[in-house]
């Protein structure tokens, strides 16, 4: 989710609009799903997930495609909200989220609502953390 929201900040319709600063990122992402039967519910108990990405000012990342759309609502230099939409076999799920920019540093949410599957109906919430460490190479 995490690099959802990176690669949602630097598409090039949105290059320069946001506090960012592009360049390799080093984002932490912690999740937890809710509505699960408990049983599964542990089995997806995820541990923080820490990942780096390079990120460029004309990244076209997580354009909404055939099976997701992204609705990118921006409030401000330093926040934007996301609306997202994703149809599978399984149903339509629907989600939304929120970014925060701070120059050097970027936190945020995503909530989505999974309509079911073998486990019936849950909710995913991801909070991230994200921070500049240098250039891309």
């Amino acid at each position: 989710m995490a690099a959802v929201a990176l690669g949602l900040a630097s598409q090039q319709s949105y290059a320069g609009e946001f506090d960012f600063k592009p360049g390799l990122w080093e984002t932490t992402t912690t999740s937890e799903v809710k509505g699960a039967p408990a049983e599964m519910a542990a089995m997806m108990k995820m541990p923080p997930e820490t990942e780096r990405e390079c990120i460029k000012d004309n990244d076209l990342m997580f354009e909404s495609d055939d099976e997701c759309k992204y609705e990118k609502n921006r409030i401000s230099a330093k926040k934007l909200l996301v609306d997202i939409t994703c149809t599978t076999p399984e149903g339509v799920s629907k989600g939304t989220g929120e970014i925060d920019f701070d120059g050097d540093k970027t936190s945020g949410w995503f909530e989505m609502d999974m309509p079911g599957g073998p486990a019936g109906p849950m909710k995913i919430r991801s909070v991230f953390n994200a921070k500049y460490v240098g250039t891309c190479d």
